[in-house]
C-alpha cells in the first residue's frame, strides 16, 4: 500500500547559515565605511506609493474637518433620540433638532440609507391583476448639513461627499 501523505520529516532541512551584518569579509576592515546609513520610510518607496500615502493623508484630514449639522425630528414615536454613532471605538450621541459641530467621520457614520419597499397591486391595460414592487432609498436619519468647510454648493468636495453617501450609504 502506497503512502499518499507528505510528512514534514520527509523534507530535508537546509543547514543553518550565519551572516555577519555590517562587516564585508571581502574588504579589509580598515577600508570599510563605518558610517551608519539610515533608511527613511520614503527612501524605500516608489513614486506611486508616495502618491497613495499623500492621498490617504488628505482623506484623513478631510474626515477630521468640523461639520455643522442637525438631525431632523421624526414622526415615529419609537425613533431613537438621542441618535448614537461610533467611529473607531469613540461613541457620540446627538439629540434630534439640535445643532452640532463635530468631525466629518462621525457625520458619515450617521449617513446610512435604507431601502423603502412598497408593494402595489394594480390591473394592467388588459385587466390582468399585477403586482409591482416600488423601491427607493431614504436616509435612516434625516440630516441637514448647515456648514461644511469643504463647501455645500454644487461641485464642491463637501457636496460631492454628501451625494456619494446618499447613493452608497
Amino acid at each position: 500500500m502506497a503512502r499518499t501523505k507528505i510528512q514534514s520529516s520527509d523534507i530535508d532541512l537546509q543547514e543553518g547559515n550565519s551572516i555577519e551584518i555590517g562587516i564585508n569579509p571581502h574588504i579589509p576592515l580598515d577600508e570599510q565605511d563605518t558610517d551608519i546609513q539610515i533608511a527613511s520610510a520614503y527612501s524605500l518607496q516608489d513614486e506611486r506609493t508616495i502618491a497613495l500615502l499623500e492621498e490617504e493623508k488628505q482623506l484623513r484630514a478631510f474626515m477630521e474637518e468640523p461639520v455643522t449639522f442637525t438631525i431632523g425630528l421624526d414622526n415615529d414615536p419609537n425613533a431613537p433620540d438621542p441618535v448614537s454613532c461610533g467611529v473607531n471605538g469613540v461613541f457620540k450621541h446627538f439629540k434630534r433638532g439640535e445643532v452640532y459641530t463635530t468631525k466629518r467621520k462621525f457625520v458619515e457614520s450617521l449617513l446610512k440609507t435604507r431601502n423603502n419597499i412598497k408593494t402595489v397591486n394594480y390591473e394592467d391595460a388588459e385587466r390582468v391583476k399585477q403586482t409591482r414592487i416600488d423601491m427607493h432609498q431614504t436616509f435612516v436619519y434625516p440630516i441637514q448639513i448647515l456648514d461644511d468647510p469643504s463647501g455645500v454648493g454644487p461641485g464642491t468636495r463637501g457636496r460631492r461627499w454628501m451625494e456619494y453617501q446618499q447613493r452608497n450609504g
